[in-house]
């Protein structure tokens, strides 16, 4: 099931969670991947990782980003600080995994 976060500025992320295991987040590749031809890959290792796909920005049902700079690999960073953040605002369990806060 995909979820949709809201970003500042208007935007939005699209991310998939896959399985129950220890939590990870596997990137897509390449400019203009969804996440979802990883799907496999995740459901593959569903029973050992609880695995976040993310779409990049500009990919999937997630938003370009307002400047092209946001494609640099800060750009990109910080588009994944920004979704992490706003999914433990809306009570998903991934902000604090991987910002080194305790899983509620």
């Amino acid at each position: 099931m995909t979820h949709i976060v809201a970003l500042p500025g208007g935007r939005t992320a699209s991310y998939e969670i896959i399985g129950t295991g220890r939590p990870t987040l596997m990137f897509a590749g390449g400019p203009g991947f969804s996440a979802a031809y990883m799907n496999g890959d995740a459901t593959l290792l569903s029973d050992v990782l609880c695995s976040y796909l993310i779409d990049p920005h500009g990919s999937g049902s997630s938003t370009p980003p307002a400047s092209p700079a946001g494609y640099s690999p800060e750009g990109h960073a910080r588009f994944y600080e920004e979704v992490l953040g706003a999914g433990a605002a809306r009570g998903g369990s991934a902000g604090p995994l991987f910002s080194g806060r305790p899983r509620p």
